[in-house]
């Protein structure tokens, strides 16, 4: 029985994608005005770029099929896409009876990401540095 409840929910994620994705398009102009409801980031009150400064705008490029301007916003949705993507992908594999990996499984994988996210974030906050700001 639990061998069929796991599958289920193998299922979902595999699924999730393909209502989630077309629901969050659907409703992309209802949820700008919920994001406009937001408080101020803490960060920006300050006078600072926060790391997560731009995601919502760079999910909004998204939405509308503009990476580039995306990754202008923020680099770091797009990355957490890719690496939602690949986890999606392995689970779908595994779905149908193969395992493959996809995502890197060293830690020092990870610990080199988040460290380049904290210098982005750094540099970013470098008035001689404005192009990589969000202006």
């Amino acid at each position: 029985m639990e061998k069929k409840k796991l599958k289920t929910l193998r299922a979902a994620v595999v699924l999730a994608p393909f209502f989630i994705l077309p629901a969050v398009y659907a409703f992309k102009d209802f949820l700008l005005r919920i994001f406009r409801l937001f408080p101020e980031c803490l960060f920006h009150r300050m006078g600072l770029l926060c790391p997560g400064c731009g995601n919502t705008r760079s999910f909004f490029a998204l939405l509308n099929f503009d990476i580039a301007e995306s990754i202008m916003y923020n680099p770091d949705l797009i990355i957490l896409c890719i690496l939602f993507i690949l986890l999606w992908a392995e689970c779908a594999a595994y779905l149908i009876g193969r395992e493959i990996k996809l995502l890197p499984r060293s830690k020092w994988f990870y610990i080199v990401l988040l460290t380049i996210f904290a210098v982005y974030c750094v540099l970013r906050n470098i008035p001689a540095l404005h192009f990589i700001s969000l202006a």
